[in-house]
């Protein structure tokens, strides 16, 4: 159960790292603050949005193409970005499969982003190898907030 907390971890953390199609969509490089909530079966694994904020400064080279970052972020928790789809009105929808040695889960996030923030809902359904299934539903939300330092 540990490394599938650290996947949602990892999905909250490094969602400014994303947003790409046929054309690799850009963000603006600079200091940006994410945040979010996880839930694990409609038990919230944080207190407030403001629990697991945090600062990143996102490098000109990860603005570019941020799918290309983002998938590599996942890799390491055993996550793969499975399909990659943006409509108009600045919509995107984002599937995953994570599978590691506890387990595997899969599920969708959705919702709009622009050059300077983004706001997405989704879920994971998932199997632990000792706790069974469970699902999570995570919010996640960032900003852009100025140069990095």
């Amino acid at each position: 159960m540990k490394k599938m907390i650290i996947v949602a971890a990892t999905l909250s953390l490094g969602l400014t790292h994303f947003i790409a199609a046929a054309e690799p969509l850009s963000i603006e490089p600079g200091l940006w603050r994410d945040g979010g909530t996880i839930m694990i079966n409609g038990q919230a694994l944080t207190h407030s949005p403001e629990d697991d904020e945090d600062e990143e400064c996102v490098s000109a080279e990860q603005a570019k193409d941020l799918r290309a970052a983002m998938a590599s972020s996942y890799k390491d928790s055993g996550c793969e970005i499975t399909s990659w789809d943006r409509a108009p009105g600045n919509k995107l929808e984002i599937g995953l499969a994570c599978v590691n040695e506890e387990g595997k889960s899969k599920g969708k996030l959705s919702g709009v982003y622009t050059s300077t923030s983004y706001d997405l809902k989704g879920r994971l359904d998932g199997t632990h190898i000792h706790a069974g299934p469970y699902f999570l539903d995570m919010h996640m939300y960032g900003k852009r907030i100025g140069e990095c330092h």
